[in-house]
C-alpha cells in the first residue's frame, strides 16, 4: 500500500488531477476524524503523515489506510 505522503505527491503533481476536488482526513488526538480541504494541508506543518486517514475527491474515498482502498494508484485507473 502506498504511503499518505506518496498520494498527496501524486494529487499535487499529477496533471490528470485537480487538486481543489480532494480533502484530507485525518485523526485529532481530542476531536477524532475531521476532514480539510487539500489546498490548506501543509506538509511539514501541524498534521503528522502517520495521521492521514483517507482522501477523498468530490466526496467519495479514493484512498483510505484503513481498508487499503487506493483508486488513485495508477494500476486502478481507467
Amino acid at each position: 500500500m502506498r504511503t499518505s505522503r506518496e498520494v498527496y505527491n501524486q494529487i499535487k503533481w499529477d496533471s490528470s488531477l485537480e487538486p481543489d476536488e480532494f480533502t484530507i482526513v485525518y485523526a485529532d488526538r481530542e476531536q477524532g476524524l475531521l476532514e480539510i480541504p487539500f489546498a490548506i494541508f501543509a506538509p511539514d506543518g501541524d498534521i503528522p503523515w502517520h495521521r492521514i486517514e483517507a482522501f477523498r475527491r468530490s466526496g467519495v474515498l479514493v484512498w483510505d489506510r484503513a481498508t487499503g482502498v487506493d483508486y488513485l494508484h495508477p494500476t486502478m485507473k481507467g
